[in-house]
C-alpha cells in the first residue's frame, strides 16, 4: 500500500501487508517502484522505499542509496533492477545484500524489462528486444524489431513481449509473432 499526499500527488510512504492485514514492512518518504517484471526467488526480500525487508519477519536486511535515487523496474530471480533518476543508468543489485553487481548505460536496446529467460532478463527497447545476463549485466543478444516483423512502427503502437510456455510472444498494433530459441 502506498500513502499519498493528495494535495501534491506524491507518495509519502508505503507499507507491505500480509494476507491477514498485518504490516510486514514500512517505508517512509517517497517510494519509486514501478514494477514491469516481478518474479523474485522465494527467499528474496521485499523492496520498500530504500530498503529490503525479510518476507517472513519484516526485519530490515539492507538499505541502498541506489533505491533512494532511482526507480525499481524489476525484481528478477535474486537481482533488483534499478534505473537511476540522475544518471539514467540501469543498476543490477544483489537482492540478498544490496550490493551493486553491475551498471550499464540505458540505451535504446536496454528497454523495459518484460520476461525472464532462465538467467537473463529480456527487455523491450526503442527499436529492439535485448537479453541481459542478470548477474553480470552483459548483453547477450539484441534483435531489431524488423527481424521479427516488417512493418512501419509509427502506425503500430508500442510493442509488448510476453511468455506462453517456451514461446516468447511479440505483439504490436498490427502484428503478433511467436519467438523460440534456436
Amino acid at each position: 500500500m502506498t500513502h499519498t499526499d493528495c494535495g501534491q500527488g506524491r507518495v509519502v510512504g508505503a507499507e507491505v501487508v500480509d494476507a491477514r492485514g498485518r504490516v510486514i514492512a514500512r517505508g517512509d518518504g517517497e517510494s519509486s517502484v514501478q514494477f514491469e517484471l516481478d518474479e523474485p526467488s522465494a527467499d528474496v526480500p521485499l523492496i520498500v522505499g530504500d530498503a529490503a525487508y525479510d518476507r517472513a519477519s519484516g526485519e530490515r536486511r539492507w538499505t541502498s542509496g541506489e533505491l533512494r535515487d532511482g526507480v525499481v523496474t524489476a525484481v528478477a530471480g535474486d537481482v533488483v533492477l534499478v534505473q537511476s533518476s540522475e544518471t539514467g543508468q540501469v543498476v543490477g543489485l544483489d537482492a540478498d545484500t544490496g550490493e551493486a553487481l553491475w551498471r550499464q548505460e540505458r540505451d535504446g536496446d536496454f528497454g523495459t524489462p518484460a520476461v525472464l529467460d532462465g538467467r537473463s532478463v529480456i527487455a523491450v527497447g526503442a527499436d529492439s528486444l535485448s537479453a541481459t545476463d542478470l548477474r553480470s549485466g552483459e548483453r547477450e543478444w539484441v534483435m531489431p524489431f524488423t527481424a521479427i516483423v516488417e512493418e512501419d512502427r509509427s502506425y503500430s503502437g508500442n510493442p509488448t513481449l510476453g511468455r506462453a510456455d517456451e514461446v516468447l510472444v511479440y505483439t504490436s498494433g498490427r502484428s503478433m509473432a511467436g519467438l523460440t530459441a534456436g
